[in-house]
């Protein structure tokens, strides 16, 4: 998926005159890699782009429920500005909800943990 500015820019040399051909050889003479012919077709024969294009693709946050967003906030803010596993973050995780009887397991993996984590960041 394009970023909102290639978008518009597509856009924008349509509205400039450019055909779609002439697109491809425009990115092509700013020694930039074009988009490919059908994702231009697609931005070009737009009339109105997407406020938010990835809307339909973005997916609940497994993490981003309460108990769990709280606590990882929390652990986050305690070690700022120190180095720390991620795997450790998931380890507390599991101390306080799994062992604690609270839950029987936590909603996602480490690996979603750590990429819930880039998002908050």
């Amino acid at each position: 998926m394009l970023t909102k500015t290639k978008m518009q820019e597509i856009q924008d040399l349509k509205l400039q005159g450019y055909t779609k051909a002439d697109i491809i050889r425009y990115y092509e003479a700013q020694g930039r890699k074009p988009p490919s012919r059908p994702t231009i077709s697609k931005y070009y024969d737009m009339d109105v782009l997407p406020d938010d294009p990835g809307a339909k693709l973005a997916k609940p946050k497994t993490f981003d429920a309460e108990p769990f967003r709280s606590t990882i906030i929390s652990i986050l803010e305690t070690n700022s500005g120190r180095s720390f596993c991620m795997s450790s973050v998931y380890d507390v995780l599991e101390e306080k909800f799994i062992e604690n009887g609270d839950y029987e397991k936590l909603p996602g993996n480490q690996q979603t943990l750590r990429n819930y984590i880039h998002y908050l960041e």
